[in-house]
């Protein structure tokens, strides 16, 4: 996700797929990420998981939503998929 952040920046590398693979994750990784009313343990609320009840991932995941983010922020709201 950081490297296609990078990469849509150089003419030619700028593909709707590879901006929409970087959405799509990022929505994965919300979609697998403990909230208040389902986290097993209170310090558990904002980080990740890949199975429900497993120990919490915090660092890495943060990684690709934060390119996530800075895409959204240099492509804007036309050419990126609104993620929620």
């Amino acid at each position: 996700m950081q490297a296609i952040e990078e990469w849509v920046k150089i003419e030619g590398f700028d593909d709707q797929a590879y901006i929409d693979f970087v959405f799509n994750d990022a929505q994965a990784m919300i979609d697998h990420m403990y909230q208040e009313h389902d986290a097993p343990y209170f310090d558990y609320i904002g980080a990740f998981y890949y199975h429900y009840g497993e120990h919490a991932y915090r660092t890495v995941p943060l990684r690709g939503m934060m390119a996530a983010y800075y895409l959204r922020a240099t492509w804007g709201t036309t050419s990126a998929r609104s993620i929620s």
